[in-house]
């Protein structure tokens, strides 16, 4: 007749546990706050921030620049007068005014 074989519990749990603590840290090592897929998007981010740190960069150079050009020490006169004529309106009596403020391109 048949030999009913004897079921080894022991070593099913064995397994059932020693796969759980695998695939556990396998998802993690894809999926968690420091996994693969995270640190491709957090490389992303970082190359976004240092083109972006670039140009914020090459403004702050350019403005220090304007500055350095009205300080009194060496001061600028032609950039000076540039500002006043731009933000205050000043021209000469004898001077002639032609703006460009219309917001339609040709």
């Amino acid at each position: 007749m048949y030999k009913f074989k004897k079921i080894n519990y022991k070593f099913i749990i064995f397994n059932f546990i020693f796969l759980f603590i695998v695939s556990y840290f396998v998802f993690h090592c894809f999926i968690g706050e420091r996994g693969y897929i995270k640190m491709r998007y957090l490389k992303k981010e970082v190359i976004f921030k240092k083109d972006e740190l670039a140009k914020l960069d090459g403004e702050r150079r350019d403005l220090e620049n304007k500055v350095n050009l009205i300080y009194d020490e060496s001061i600028n006169k032609d950039y000076l007068d540039e500002l006043a004529r731009k933000y205050f309106g000043l021209i000469n009596e004898d001077e002639i005014c032609i703006s460009n403020d219309n917001k339609t391109k040709l």
